[in-house]
This record gives structure tokens, C-alpha cells and sequence, in this order.
């Protein structure tokens, strides 16, 4: 069986994606390997909201594709936004084969955070 292939967005913690790897394998039953590159999403990035379009970002993810990947699925370490949303933790393309998602709360600091927006350091 072709493998899920995690994409790291930005600065993610290797460690994080070396422990989702083996949760991905149990309990999808595919196997799963980290892409050995750190994606720099800096094309996406929109100065006057300080933070990442989520769409832009997982249009691109699909030139990570090769012919032995079942998906690409990005788990990212930076804020990211859709025009109608502030906050996204999480995209997928319908019928498609990317996604991705965060296992942390918003990348802002707590300071950035709206009052209401319960952020979490490390989850």
C-alpha cells in the first residue's frame, strides 16, 4: 500500500511528526512517512493580517505528490486564515489527496490570541 506522507509546514518540532507517524499507521492502517523537507509557506503569507491562507498553502501541497504517496497530509506551525474564518486548524481538499492539520491551538502567542480564542502553548 502507498504511503501517507506528512508534510511539515514551517518550524514543526520533528519529534511531533515522528509520534503522529506510528498514531497514523494504527489507526488508518497505511503506512506513514515524514517528507524530508520543511516547506517554507512564505508565498501564502498576508502582511496585514499577520498570518497564512489556508487554501493558497494546500493548493501548493499537491506538488508534493510523487507516484509511491496515497496522500500528503501537512501539519503546520504557523497561523493560518481563510478569508471568511480568523482562525483554521485544520483543510482538506474534497475528494482530494491533501489536507492538513495542527495538534496545537493557534500558532499566535497567547498575547496575539483573542480574548475569547482559548489558545493552547502545547498540547
Amino acid at each position: 500500500m502507498k504511503p501517507l506522507h506528512l508534510l511539515p509546514i514551517g518550524n514543526v518540532d520533528d519529534r511531533l511528526l515522528k509520534d503522529l507517524c506510528p498514531e497514523i499507521r494504527d489507526s488508518l492502517r497505511v503506512p506513514c512517512r515524514v517528507l524530508p523537507v520543511r516547506w517554507n509557506p512564505e508565498f501564502a503569507f498576508h502582511g496585514e493580517r499577520r498570518q497564512y491562507h489556508s487554501s493558497e498553502i494546500l493548493q501548493r501541497m499537491q506538488s508534493f505528490l510523487t507516484a509511491d504517496s496515497w496522500r500528503i497530509a501537512g501539519h503546520r506551525a504557523v497561523d493560518m486564515y481563510i478569508p471568511i474564518l480568523t482562525f483554521v486548524f485544520g483543510e482538506a481538499q474534497m475528494g482530494g489527496p491533501c489536507a492538513w492539520s495542527q495538534r496545537t491551538g493557534c500558532g499566535r502567542s497567547s498575547m496575539d490570541c483573542p480574548p475569547t480564542m482559548n489558545c493552547f502553548a502545547n498540547a
